[in-house]
């Protein structure tokens, strides 16, 4: 992964995250809430990772991109796109 795209990914979830009106606090309450639901504090998006994530310090990992993706309504696959993961059709055309 390029700086770039971890830049983009970065700024796209800042966007989402005061699109939805949340604050630092708001997300880490909400990711904890799916943290015990799931009886696993790897989904819990601690304040101080979410602010290294949308600094472009940090590349989320699969279980807070879960929590994010959740309280953001946002679909993971559009998610993994902003950080240069392909689509599925990428992946196809590319296999054959």
């Amino acid at each position: 992964m390029n700086v770039s795209e971890m830049e983009i990914g970065g700024a796209r979830l800042k966007r989402a995250r005061l699109g939805c009106h949340l604050t630092f606090r708001d997300v880490e309450r909400l990711s904890r809430a799916i943290g015990e639901q799931y009886g696993d504090d790897r989904y819990i998006v601690r304040i101080s990772m979410l602010s290294r994530i949308e600094n472009h310090a940090a590349i989320p990992n699969i279980f807070h991109l879960h929590s994010l993706c959740a309280i953001y309504s946002v679909e993971m696959r559009k998610v993994l796109r902003w950080y240069g993961l392909p689509d599925e059709r990428s992946r196809k055309s590319a296999a054959t």
